[in-house]
């Protein structure tokens, strides 16, 4: 059974019964250090403080500041195996990938445009 929806920071989420959590964006969402705390925290919570995957839709959000970015890279991956992030066209997908490639987190990361991709790769981040 999928764990029941909690709102976040301009978000929303939850663990899905595959034990992946996933969080899903408001449209024209835009982050900053405030949300960015408020949703690692949220994530936290849907983890149970378990290293698992999460899946993030952000096709419809609009921005996430500097200062946020480096939160949810350091802070924001202490409970997670993986990170996905689905993104709006191929095109998005390119450029997030050229910067991912510049500053690798300490987990891996990747985009997609694809939720089903996204999931088969997030399974195999399962523990």
């Amino acid at each position: 059974m999928d764990s029941e929806i909690v709102r976040g920071s301009q978000c929303k989420g939850f663990r899905g019964e595959d034990g992946i959590v996933r969080m899903i964006y408001e449209t024209n969402a835009q982050l900053v250090l405030e949300d960015a705390r408020n949703n690692v925290e949220l994530v936290n919570k849907l983890t149970g403080n378990k290293k698992r995957p999460l899946l993030v839709d952000a096709r419809h959000s609009k921005s996430v500041d500097k200062a946020a970015r480096a939160y949810l890279a350091s802070e924001g991956a202490k409970n997670l195996s993986a990170f996905a992030i689905l993104v709006e066209s191929p095109l998005s997908r390119m450029i997030g990938n050229f910067f991912i490639g510049l500053d690798k987190g300490p987990i891996p990361t990747r985009l997609f445009t694809s939720e089903t991709e996204a999931l088969r790769w997030l399974g195999e981040f399962l523990q």
